[in-house]
């Protein structure tokens, strides 16, 4: 149903598990089920410039709109999860060409592949 590079609003666990938030996500991948989305984080908060896993995205961009999303954004992709389909809202938007190439170079140094 939902496909990588799309933005959707989930349920997402914060990192001690102990509360979820409805926040927009990033979906990743699928899963080996269909039902099962790997998302990373996206959050209105300024990031610190030293956070090397983390991924502008301003509302300069000329593609901005169709993110969907509403202000300045940043991707943690450090801040990954498996989520059931059933804890996604909706999808609002889909990232640009230009921020799948600095995706996939940060999942690179990430994983160190």
């Amino acid at each position: 149903m939902f496909e990588p590079g799309e933005i959707v609003i989930a349920k997402f666990p914060f990192s001690s598990l102990e509360s979820t938030k409805r926040r927009p996500c990033l979906v990743l991948a699928k899963g080996d089920l269909e039902i099962d989305l790997i998302v990373a984080f996206i959050t209105s908060t300024k990031v610190p410039t030293n956070y090397k896993y983390s991924i502008k995205i301003s509302p300069l961009e000329k593609e901005f709109l169709t993110t969907g999303l509403k202000v300045e954004s940043y991707i943690r992709i450090d801040k990954i999860a498996t989520l059931h389909e059933s804890i996604i809202s909706g999808a609002i938007g889909k990232i640009t060409p230009q921020i799948r190439n600095e995706l996939n170079n940060k999942l690179k140094l990430l994983f160190n592949l």
